[in-house]
């Protein structure tokens, strides 16, 4: 007879992991801008900046654009 509980797989966790953790950081760096006292111009490049490139953009502006505040 066949076993009903399917292989568990580490890797899916793991990318599953990853995956929330940089949607949560995507999101912290959108609510983070949209409260800062940049200038509308400059907000609006960061703001493309993380929504073209989520990942990379949001450490960038984190990390960099954070101190130009």
């Amino acid at each position: 007879m066949e076993t009903l509980i399917p292989d568990f797989s580490y890797s899916l966790v793991f990318w599953n992991a990853i995956l929330l953790i940089s949607i949560v950081f995507w999101i912290y760096a959108l609510l983070n801008l949209l409260k800062s006292k940049l200038e509308k111009d400059d907000k609006i490049i960061w703001l493309l900046v993380i929504l073209f490139i989520p990942i990379i953009g949001s450490l960038y502006y984190v990390f960099i654009g954070k101190k130009e505040i």
